[in-house]
Formats: C-alpha cells, structure tokens, sequence
C-alpha cells in the first residue's frame, strides 16, 4: 500500500496552514481597485446654476440686515428680504413658528423666486 503525501494527520494539518498563510500573505499584498459609480449617483452637486447663485447671493445680502430674534425670527426676514412677493405668496397667511421645518415651503419659495428672477431677466431682455 501506497501513502500519499497527506496522509497524516499532522502533514494535512501543516499543509492547510500553510495553505491559509499564503492566501492571507496575497490578500495583503494586492492593491485594491476603486469602483467606479454610475454616472454622478452618490456625488454632492457642487455646480449650481446662475439663477441659484443669485438666490444664494439675495440670502447672504439679507442675512447681514436680519438680526437678533430666535432663529426662526431671522429666517422670515431674510425670505421677506429676498423677495416680498414670494414671501407673502407662500408664508404670509402662515409664517415659520418655531422648531417648524417645512421643506415644501422652502422649495416653493426657492422655485418663486428662480420664475420671478428668470421673468426679470427675460423683460431686461427685451
């Protein structure tokens, strides 16, 4: 009768061992590849387009004029200050209270003032 190489016990216990020890040596060893994503899935916008510059830019101006009070004070007078006409259009029968966060609001308003910015911008035009 014939043994094999890894017929005891102790050899196949070495061999597989060994086995694990180069294997964990390989998994060190190899650089790892980043994977690329889908199109711009997972990424922060950081382009914003003009007319979000000019909102942004109203804000910061009408910050600087809108202070003391709680903060919810000072965010319905720099909307107010942005744009009087948005502001009465989507808070004036009901003004942030406080601990209130209505993004659905916001985006409306956000969207007033974009259409009020772009008609402007189209009657300069003209």
């Amino acid at each position: 009768m014939v043994r094999g190489w890894a017929s005891s016990p102790s050899m196949a216990r070495s061999v597989a061992v060994l086995a694990v020890a180069l294997l964990l040596v390989a998994c060190e060893t190899a650089v790892p590849v980043e994977a690329k994503g889908k199109g711009s899935k997972g990424k922060r916008k950081t382009h914003l387009g003009g007319v979000d510059k000019e909102y942004y830019k109203l804000r910061d101006e009408c910050t600087g004029g809108c202070t003391g009070g709680s903060d919810v004070q000072k965010e319905n007078c720099v909307l107010l200050c942005v744009s009087p006409e948005c502001y009465e259009k989507i808070y004036g029968s009901d003004p942030l209270e406080e601990g209130e966060l209505d993004t659905t609001r916001g985006r409306l308003f956000r969207t007033c003032v974009r259409t009020k910015d772009k008609r402007k911008a189209t009657q300069q035009e003209l």
